[in-house]
């Protein structure tokens, strides 16, 4: 399991996947829920399906390593 990373957001801290970390780990399956989910402002990607086609295409056999 991956920790999520903190993100601050207005006057408040949340916990959202950390694409980052998982993409460094380069692992060969990922399970990834709530893919409507709204991503806090800050993430890179606006929502978690978004992370999810990073995370698909990084793992394609067309992606460099």
């Amino acid at each position: 399991m991956v920790p999520r990373q903190r993100v601050r957001h207005e006057d408040a801290w949340f916990e959202e996947m950390d694409l980052d970390a998982v993409l460094a780990r380069r692992p060969q399956v990922v399970v990834v829920d709530e893919l409507a989910h709204t991503n806090v402002s800050g993430c890179r990607n606006e929502k978690r399906w978004q992370d999810v086609e990073e995370l698909v295409a990084a793992g394609s056999p067309c992606s460099p390593p």
